[in-house]
């Protein structure tokens, strides 16, 4: 009796040992591994990133602003001068608003900065006779621009209100966007070498 009992216990022991390993088995046969693929994001998806990028930016009232002046030092450039309001959070620079002017003319360049890296420029140019020009250049995490927009108000758009008007892509970034890219660089990079120097 008591080898009866023995071999039923072996044999119950093996029979519960093959289930358990067989279905230890098939749940490692059956697991699937899945890596995560980055989709790579189109520029309209860029686009609206950095538009709400730009917002946060724009609604956080607790940046810090410095305010810095900028002359050339050439006398014969005299009018060639600047006034820079330059937000921060912390040490980190999200913002610089650039103005500048003379009779008849002013622009205000606003620039936003995510790490240290531009993302997008929002220009204001003001003419005599009410004249008036926004444009919008939207960038890359490799500061490349991906889409410039202008809008401007003419002498036969006075009764418009310039918030009602559509943009639309500016023509020298749509007809060349190497060159396009090569003159924003050149003129970014200028403009930050004046901003460096601003006091």
């Amino acid at each position: 009796m008591k080898k009866l009992a023995f071999n039923l216990f072996i044999l119950f022991s093996l029979i519960i040992l093959a289930y358990c390993g067989g279905n230890s088995k098939k749940e490692e046969n059956t697991e699937v591994k899945t890596e995560k693929v980055e989709v790579a994001k189109t520029d309209e998806e860029k686009v609206e990133e950095i538009k709400n990028k730009f917002y946060e930016i724009e609604s956080n009232k607790a940046l810090k602003m410095k305010q810095l002046f900028y002359q050339n030092p050439n006398p014969d450039l005299y009018y060639d001068q600047a006034e820079y309001d330059a937000y921060y959070q912390g040490d980190k620079l999200l913002k610089i608003r650039e103005t500048r002017g003379e009779e008849g003319y002013m622009a205000e360049k606003n620039y936003y900065f995510e790490n240290a890296k531009l993302f997008f420029v929002f220009k204001q140019y003001y003419f005599m006779d009410n004249l008036y020009q926004e444009e919008r250049i939207y960038l890359d995490q490799d500061e490349k621009v991906i889409k410039a927009l202008i809008k401007s108000k003419d002498a036969e758009d006075q009764t418009k209100d310039i918030a009602t008007m559509k943009n639309e892509e500016d023509p020298e970034f749509t007809s060349n966007k190497t060159d396009y890219n090569l003159q924003f660089r050149e003129y970014y990079l200028g403009m930050m070498e004046c901003f460096k120097n601003a006091k």
